[in-house]
């Protein structure tokens, strides 16, 4: 047997025969073939949150997405990315490590790009983990350790109930205050 293989012409969606001309001989029988509608590229609508850091959650919202996560192949800012969960309109992800910045997303679907989407990509902040003492009178020390932390001291803003205590000494890991107003209250460092 023989085989010819050819590309199929750019044709509306439907039925259409399928002759042969060979050294100026038609065919003298027909095949019907069936010329299916290419897939939409994929649409991008959305991302949220539109800012984040690496490793934290993110959503795309769009169009015509493959809900098989491995079949979505997205560019975040330069790196391929894997959904971890998709459907038909919307893929979740993680943001993967890249420098602190401006960024842009895009899917691929079937070989098929999408438009492109900004993303900004920040800085992860401050993480407390330990807190000594617990308690004290105005005018206490009080030793925040933790990481993320600027190393210049007045570059950290700890407050005790939203009131800023006076930073002392600071490192990457541990931040050292004294606490300026009596409060039993929730602290936060930013």
């Amino acid at each position: 047997t023989s085989a010819l293989t050819v590309t199929v012409p750019n044709l509306g969606a439907g039925t259409v025969a399928v002759t042969i001309l060979s050294e100026g001989k038609r065919s003298i029988t027909s095949q019907n073939f069936t010329v299916s509608q290419a897939a939409p590229p994929p649409q991008l609508i959305s991302v949220s949150p539109a800012t984040g850091i690496p490793g934290g959650s993110v959503i795309l919202v769009g169009q015509n997405l493959d809900p098989n996560p491995v079949n979505n192949v997205v560019d975040f800012g330069g790196v391929s990315v894997t959904p971890s969960s998709a459907t038909a309109t919307q893929l979740e992800l993680s943001v993967p490590q890249l420098p602190v910045g401006g960024v842009t997303i895009a899917v691929s679907v079937g070989g098929q790009l999408s438009n492109s989407l900004a993303f900004d990509v920040l800085l992860p902040g401050p993480s407390l983990t330990i807190l000594t003492p617990l308690s004290g009178a105005v005018g206490s020390t009080v030793s925040l350790i933790g990481s993320g932390f600027s190393t210049t001291p007045a570059a950290n803003l700890v407050q005790f109930g939203g009131v800023a205590a006076s930073v002392t000494a600071s490192s990457a890991t541990s931040v050292t205050v004294i606490v300026l107003e009596r409060k039993s209250v929730e602290i936060s460092v930013l």
